[in-house]
């Protein structure tokens, strides 16, 4: 080979490569053993004390602390990348200490979150005037997950419509519309 043909072969593949890459942890990406849910640990939160979980949903609410940021995460399903689906159905809210400073203008209400970590108690907290006892994580690894983007209503034909130059619609060989002056 030249060795020009090689540069641009080494090129390619390592574009490639690049493209290949994900930005999502790897905790966040696998599912520990076996699978907690929210509600699970809701009813028996010291069967699952210490348990490592990986739990996802849309943030509710963020709370910066003097040393951590308290999140508040309305939980739903996830897919198999660890990313939340977009259901109306929730698992319950749980609440996510993270050690580092979140902020609340980036990590806002809507945004869709995932996070790693180990079972560390609950807080009972009120969801307007109802008393919620919410799981707490303390976070290993967490991700903040792009917006989808959202798909125009407007969904149209692609191809142009078929045109035959030869095809005149309103031929009738009674109607004398190819003659100029047809009352001649």
């Amino acid at each position: 080979m030249r060795s020009h043909t090689k540069v641009v072969l080494i090129m390619c593949l390592s574009l490639l490569a690049a493209a290949c890459a994900s930005n999502v942890p790897k905790a966040i990406s696998t599912q520990p053993e076996p699978a907690i849910t929210v509600d699970a640990v809701r009813s028996n939160l010291n069967q699952y004390l210490g348990k490592k979980v990986r739990w996802g949903g849309e943030i509710a609410s963020v709370k910066p602390q003097t040393d951590s940021t308290l999140v508040e995460v309305v939980a739903r399903q996830l897919y198999r990348s660890g990313r939340p689906k977009e259901t109306d159905q929730t698992q319950g809210r749980f609440m996510v200490t993270v050690a580092d400073f979140l902020d609340p203008t980036v990590y806002e209400k809507g945004r869709q979150f995932t996070v790693t970590g180990t079972i560390t108690g609950s807080m009972e907290q009120a969801i307007d005037a109802y008393q919620y006892n919410y799981p707490v994580v303390t976070a290993e690894a967490y991700h903040l997950w792009e917006p989808v983007p959202q798909r125009s209503r407007y969904d149209y034909y692609p191809y142009p419509g078929y045109y035959d130059p030869w095809y005149d619609p309103w031929y009738s060989p009674f109607y004398l519309h190819h003659h100029p002056h047809y009352w001649w």
